[in-house]
């Protein structure tokens, strides 16, 4: 049993628990729990024996849909040639590939990957932040835009992806996408209304999800780009959630008026990690063979919120008690403070 804990802990990044931890920006948004992504401390090129890490370490439910776990591996920071950093997750793109239904359906490549991690257990929200650095390669073929991750509310895979739309009772989704020529947006998978699809910043598509900002991200490629990207439900009936992104520090997006759910029965259940080529189409595909690399991920949230058919979420989340809670032989980490 010794020797099986010390290889968990040589193999990944150590933790240290400290209330530095917790990110300036996660104490500014009122947030209390972060979960910090493990990452190992060396690489793993073997894709099943990554997929399989981050099956484990990310605490991907076993009743969810893992999908591209062959393209998946941990490797040397390609933009820092530092031997003393954690390895860096590397998601691969064939080329001709585009969306998980396409590679379903329509014969196309498998590329990129997408699961629902719940680090913090099986328990809901009314506010999460997401942060993580995300590189593409100087030569990325940016085509016409492709997915990124972020939130997801309601029982993972519940739709709210790939067509299966928003009714406001089923689930809800919010991801960063880049487009042509390195921009980016938040895309969402939200219930909408002609007031908010007329706004100057929303392209509303009926048939998939909600183009947000277009262009107010701009990604730079052969560096890490960090985003954070914030959400805060709505109260039942009412259009006032919050979408706040940020891209290296800086707010890009901003909004306040946004309807996530229709009952407290569909809450913040877990990170979306979903990155792919697409698009529903094949004028998304990979035009060659790419990558794009991830780091630092968190996952930070407030008080946790009981799931109700009736009752209303508090727009202030309640203060919580102070806790630490430290599981060293899963190498999770949640850290807890009194805001």
């Amino acid at each position: 049993m010794k020797s099986v804990l010390l290889a968990s802990i040589a193999l990944f990044s150590s933790l240290t628990l400290t209330s530095a931890q917790l990110s300036s920006l996660a104490q500014q948004l009122g947030l209390n729990q972060t979960w910090y992504a493990p990452f190992p401390s060396s690489p793993i090129t073997d894709s099943t024996d990554a997929a399989s890490d981050i099956k484990s370490q990310w605490s991907v439910p076993s009743t969810s849909t893992f999908f591209g776990t062959s393209n998946l591996e941990f490797i040397q920071d390609p933009f820092n040639n530092s031997s003393n950093d954690s390895a860096v997750l590397q998601v691969f793109y064939p080329q001709g590939s585009y969306s998980p239904s396409a590679s379903k359906t329509k014969g196309a490549s498998s590329g990129g990957a997408e699961f629902y991690a719940q680090p913090l257990g099986n328990i809901s929200y009314d506010r999460a932040l997401v942060s993580y650095s995300v590189g593409f390669p100087a030569n990325f073929p940016w085509t016409l835009g492709g997915k990124l991750p972020g939130i997801y509310g309601g029982s993972p895979g519940a739709g709210c992806s790939g067509g299966d739309q928003s009714t406001g009772s089923n689930c809800f989704s919010m991801r960063i996408m880049w487009r042509q020529n390195d921009l980016g947006e938040a895309y969402a998978y939200i219930p909408t209304s002609s007031d908010f699809c007329s706004q100057s910043l929303i392209i509303c598509n009926d048939d998939y999800g909600k183009s947000i900002g277009r262009g107010l991200i701009q990604f730079v490629a052969g560096e890490w780009n960090k985003i954070d990207l914030y959400i805060q439900l709505n109260t039942v009936g009412s259009s006032n959630g919050l979408l706040q992104v940020w891209q290296n520090g800086k707010i890009v997006i901003n909004m306040n008026d946004l309807q996530y759910h229709t009952t407290n029965m569909v809450l913040i259940e877990s990170f979306m990690f979903s990155t792919f080529f697409g698009g529903s189409t094949s004028s998304y595909a990979a035009p060659q063979d790419t990558y794009t690399y991830f780091k630092d991920i968190q996952f930070s949230v407030g008080t946790p919120v009981p799931l109700s058919a009736s009752v209303g979420i508090s727009r202030g989340s309640l203060r919580s008690l102070p806790a630490l809670v430290a599981v060293v032989m899963g190498v999770v980490a949640v850290v807890t403070f009194v805001v």
